[in-house]
């Protein structure tokens, strides 16, 4: 029952990382200088900064005008739900 909590806990806190990156880049187009925006920013830098290396790479190699930072984190999270998922299936068939 414990471990069910802390998968479900752990699978609601990966979606509200989605939806929060969703949000923020839907804001960036609509309201650029909204305080929400700047309030999402800093909740979902942390997860975002992994992947701005990768994405000024794939910027500069493709010449894309366009910031996929946040692209590459949805990528992540999605990879990492996943996974998550695999790892609560496998430790549920050992107990």
């Amino acid at each position: 029952m414990l471990l069910y909590m802390i998968y479900t806990a752990a699978d609601w806190f990966l979606r509200l990382i989605s939806l929060a990156i969703l949000i923020y880049c839907v804001l960036t187009w609509v309201a650029p200088r909204s305080a929400a925006r700047y309030w999402l920013e800093r909740f979902i830098s942390p997860f975002c900064a992994p992947f701005r290396r990768l994405a000024q790479y794939v910027c500069m190699r493709w010449g894309s005008p366009f910031d996929l930072t946040c692209f590459f984190a949805l990528i992540g999270v999605n990879i990492l739900s996943v996974l998550l998922g695999e790892v609560y299936k496998l430790l549920v068939g050992l107990f």
